[in-house]
């Protein structure tokens, strides 16, 4: 159900959904006072995005009516898909606002401001919520999150840097071209991030973790390719076998 959060909200839903992100939680009279949309199209977004898990909420007393008083907060998934539909100029804003519902990446926001740069800081954020952010609620999806988004980071910066050259680390020269000062660039920004994570304990401790997991699945990953090659070699590899296994017989070629 919750995978349709991934499909476009209709104007109204955004509206709602980008007007708490930025204003912080807040009561349907409240919402609908400050988007000015009408009571029923207010009541419709509400109910279809707390279906959705986007927003969640919160008994606060009653209403002069005797009615319940209820604020509605953005969830998680809330967090990423207003981070998804505003522009990345109103980061800063909403995640000052709501990185309690992630501690360990939404929370150290302005700690990554301060150590890599606003604009690069803008950067991942932008990068993790369009690619690693969850569609769907579970148990695991915050962590899910967290994983994607730091190992599709190191993977842009191996695309930009290693791939390209992997005789670049540690401390080759580097040729005055266009293309090798991008790279320096690149490796210098790559450097911030690395010392940002060194920096704070609990951040490396984790960012450590996630390593050790990525570098389980590429050993598993190298033994699997490594029993295809063997089951399924090219010619090339044949002959030379045959080759070697003549000469260690004794046989003249």
């Amino acid at each position: 159900m919750n995978s349709r959060l991934n499909r476009p909200l209709p104007k109204s839903h955004k509206k709602v959904l980008l007007y708490i992100s930025m204003e912080g939680p807040k009561t349907k009279y409240e919402i609908e006072k400050g988007t000015r949309i009408n009571h029923a199209s207010i009541f419709e977004a509400i109910k279809n995005l707390n279906k959705l898990g986007a927003i969640k909420g919160k008994k606060i007393g009653t209403t002069r009516t005797g009615l319940p008083k209820t604020n509605f907060g953005l969830t998680f998934l809330g967090l990423g898909k207003a981070l998804q539909i505003t522009d990345v100029k109103n980061y800063n804003g909403i995640i000052q606002k709501w990185k309690h519902l992630e501690p360990i990446l939404f929370g150290r926001w302005s700690y990554f401001k301060e150590k890599v740069g606003r604009k690069e800081t803008e950067r991942f954020f932008l990068q993790s919520v369009r690619w690693s952010f969850p569609s769907s609620r579970s148990e695991e999806m915050m962590e899910d999150f967290r994983s994607e988004a730091i190992v599709a980071h190191f993977a842009m910066f191996r695309e930009e840097i290693f791939d390209s050259d992997p005789e670049i680390f540690p401390e080759s020269g580097y040729e005055q071209s266009d293309k090798k000062l991008r790279r320096l660039k690149h490796v210098q920004v790559f450097e911030k991030w690395l010392e940002a994570f060194k920096n704070d304990p609990q951040l490396m401790e984790y960012v450590r973790g996630i390593i050790g997991d990525e570098s389980r699945q590429a050993t598993v990953m190298k033994k699997w390719v490594d029993f295809l090659k063997q089951k399924l070699p090219n010619q090339t590899d044949i002959k030379k076998e045959k080759k070697y296994n003549e000469i260690e017989n004794g046989v003249n070629p």
